[in-house]
């Protein structure tokens, strides 16, 4: 079971710039969507009073996405995450959200069992949320699954998280737009920092959450499903 909250925040302008890139043997079109620094947040729970405690926010230090963007390849999607503060693999977990002409995919990354090596699990989100709770929240099930060729790489030192997501992982689709989320996790405690990417103004809000995307990013000819 899963429960989730979450909040649109309406944050400082995000600069967002469509290309065409170049890759053999075909072409790629790509995106990247910078978002400001500084406007990732800790959010810390307090259990009083009841029944629904309260949430704080603080500036948070650590877990600041700067920069999102993906690359749309005859066979795979390349997506990439530029942060500051990244403390470690283990404590790092970085969200995905792939938008389709079908429907909308999460592609999530956190460590493995051992600790070390992450992971990516691909879930179609649910077309609708059950009723809210008592406290606003929403509990519900979901089956993440592991899809073959899926693959991450995150290393702090640079601030990089990126995905290697085979495009049959979310149907071959014509185009996807893709947003993301980044959480770094604090140790023997209850709070953690969240920073998500948003675009300058208006924009396209997709899936139960309402994540915001950026522009289509179209297969190129050829590509399966195209």
């Amino acid at each position: 079971m899963t429960s989730a909250r979450r909040v649109r925040r309406l944050l400082a302008p995000a600069t967002v710039l469509v290309v065409l890139a170049t890759a053999a043997p075909a072409l790629a079109a790509s995106w990247t969507g910078s978002d400001p620094g500084g406007d990732a947040v800790t959010t810390t729970y307090d259990p009083e009073p009841e029944p629904c405690g309260t949430s704080t926010e603080s500036p948070a230090s650590g877990g600041d996405l700067r920069r999102l963007s993906v690359q749309h390849t005859r066979d795979e999607l390349l997506l990439t995450m530029r942060a500051t503060g990244l403390p470690g693999v283990r404590r790092t977990v970085a969200s995905f959200v792939v938008a389709t002409p079908a429907g909308v995919w999460d592609a999530d990354v956190a460590s493995g069992a051992s600790g070390r090596r992450p992971v990516v699990t691909v879930t179609r989100q649910a077309r609708r949320l059950p009723p809210a709770g008592e406290c606003g929240t929403y509990a519900f099930f979901s089956e993440a699954g592991r899809c073959a060729g899926a693959a991450a790489v995150v290393r702090p030192g640079t601030g990089l998280v990126r995905v290697t997501l085979p495009r049959r992982c979310v149907g071959s689709p014509r185009w996807v737009r893709v947003g993301g989320s980044l959480q770094v996790l604090v140790p023997d405690r209850t709070d953690s920092s969240w920073d998500r990417w948003e675009p300058r103004s208006g924009g396209t809000e997709v899936g139960v959450f309402g994540d915001p995307v950026g522009p289509r990013v179209r297969a190129p000819r050829g590509a399966p499903g195209r």
